[in-house]
């Protein structure tokens, strides 16, 4: 069932707002946060960046990539190649040292977009949602999607990683779980010297969106219009 929270004062219009609101967020959990990771240790290059970077109170590395799907009234649809493209750039996550990986897109949702339009791109995520489940991918990546009201936002934890995933180096190892029949994914040997670096500070980052302060509202409860079922079951 999707944990949903709802939030005003805030508008989400592209990236770097959804970054700057996660962040802010996390920062209320009293966690280090940063956004925008780029170079971890002096020499390696995180390609893609890593949006926002989490790490908890237990040592845990948690990356968050966010999307945005804009609608573009010219051609009339959204753009569901972002879905996609942002599960790539998630999983990639896991080869600098991250824990877990989530990947957080955002969309509008209000009455000007047709709801033939908005019915097809909730298709889309929850077919997307299905697969994720049942390829496996959810020891690796768990999805929260947001949708952008007029008004207010609302917030979905729609998949929550189910269990901390099983790294391996050796290859014997790793073999021998597989035909064990555990789920598991073999990193690359940098993992471990990248996690190091990252709970010892040892990374580039953009200091202006991980110290930008939003005000915004969390409601005590959900609006009474506009609000939508999705994911809801």
């Amino acid at each position: 069932m999707s944990d949903i929270a709802y939030y005003s004062g805030f508008s989400i219009n592209d990236e770097d707002d959804l970054i700057v609101f996660l962040a802010n967020i996390l920062n209320e959990r009293h966690q280090r946060v940063y956004a925008k990771v780029k170079i971890i240790s002096r020499n390696i290059e995180v390609t893609p960046d890593i949006d926002v970077l989490n790490i908890t109170s237990s040592e845990n590395t948690i990356g968050y990539e966010t999307k945005v799907i804009k609608y573009h009234k010219t051609n009339k649809r959204y753009i569901y190649q972002e879905i996609y493209k942002g599960i790539g750039q998630a999983l990639l996550y896991l080869n600098y040292g991250i824990d877990k990986a989530y990947l957080v897109m955002a969309y509008q949702n209000n009455y000007e977009i047709p709801l033939e339009k908005r019915q097809i791109l909730e298709k889309k995520i929850n077919d997307v949602l299905n697969s994720v489940t049942g390829l496996g991918l959810s020891k690796y990546l768990g999805l929260d999607i947001i949708e952008i009201f007029p008004t207010h936002l609302a917030y979905h934890n729609v998949l929550e990683i189910d269990d901390k995933m099983v790294i391996e180096k050796d290859s014997s190892k790793f073999a021998q779980g597989l035909k064990a029949g555990r789920r598991m994914i073999r990193l690359p040997e940098s993992f471990h010297l990248c996690k190091q670096c990252l709970l010892s500070n040892q990374f580039s980052y953009s200091k202006l969106l991980s110290k930008k302060v939003i005000h915004y509202t969390k409601l005590k409860s959900p609006p009474h219009h506009n609000a939508s079922d999705l994911f809801r079951t």
